[in-house]
């Protein structure tokens, strides 16, 4: 028996992609975010990037950095030596962190790319039939 898109509330997420073809409809459905639980949490730090898209200013760089690190469980300090005293703590993030980030050329490469759309065709097809 063949699957439409509409049956998929009902199933195991994991079993899809042997049961059914790619489609428009199917797209959307796993695009939609109402069931994950983490999609608020996520759209917080997605806003605070918006918010703030350059990376010239040290407070919004920690600010990204210390929260999408903590939200992930990627804190940066994790990946640091511990040979030198002089960047302990917090002076790791101000002294090391925000002016390599500042001096990386992040927003050069961030502005290369394609803006982001959240639409995935110009109708929703959540509507057809």
């Amino acid at each position: 028996m063949r699957r439409t898109a509409g049956d998929l509330d009902a199933m195991n997420p994991q079993l899809i992609l042997g049961m059914m073809a790619l489609n428009r409809k199917l797209v959307w459905w796993a695009a939609d975010d109402s069931r994950d639980p983490w999609s608020l949490g996520n759209q917080v730090l997605y806003d605070l990037c918006a918010s703030h898209p350059e990376h010239r200013d040290d407070r919004v760089i920690l600010a990204k950095v210390w929260l999408i690190g903590r939200a992930y469980s990627a804190a940066v300090e994790r990946r640091r030596t511990l040979r030198d005293t002089a960047t302990m703590g917090d002076r790791f993030y101000t002294k090391v962190v925000a002016p390599g980030i500042a001096a990386s050329g992040i927003d050069d490469w961030l502005n290369g790319l394609p803006p982001h759309s959240d639409r995935v065709g110009a109708a929703d097809p959540r509507q057809a039939r």
